[in-house]
């Protein structure tokens, strides 16, 4: 996904809506997280292709090491909770439950857990006075959208 700037996109989608906010490149982190998640359904993955781009870029921005580090980590555990999760789809079929309704259950708690982790971004970059990324617009909403021909 990063060859193909999938991941890329994901994080210029992320920033699109969220990156105007004080703290915003962790909040970036955390949408771009859950975008992954949703695709890939791993956590490791997401933390690996996420975190090798988005922990440099916050180290530039003067967040610290531990704190880039551990918001990705945490972002990318939602991959667990959050369908299509690997972990859910392997308890589902050993234990003859639904795959559609674990799936259905892990959505609101995933969100839950995405919009807590933002809400503590948020406290601690303006405890801690992080920057935010600039002006959102809904004319840059749509560009990460778009393929790399031209055509939506």
């Amino acid at each position: 996904m990063n060859a193909s700037s999938i991941s890329r996109r994901l994080i210029d989608l992320a920033m699109a809506m969220v990156g105007f906010i004080k703290g915003g490149l962790a909040m970036v982190t955390i949408g771009a997280s859950v975008f992954f998640a949703e695709i890939s359904g791993s956590a490791v993955a997401g933390v690996s292709a996420i975190g090798s781009i988005l922990i440099p870029a916050m180290r530039k921005k003067g967040y610290s090491k531990e704190f880039a580090a551990s918001i990705s980590s945490s972002a990318a555990s939602l991959a667990i909770i959050l369908p299509p999760s690997i972990p859910m789809i392997l308890y589902a079929v050993m234990s003859g439950e639904s795959v559609v309704q674990m799936f259905v259950a892990g959505i609101l708690p995933g969100l839950l857990g995405a919009m807590g982790l933002a809400a503590m971004c948020y406290y601690l970059a303006r405890k801690n006075n992080f920057p935010s990324e600039g002006v959102s617009g809904f004319r840059n909403f749509g560009l990460p959208l778009k393929m790399q021909s031209g055509r939506c």
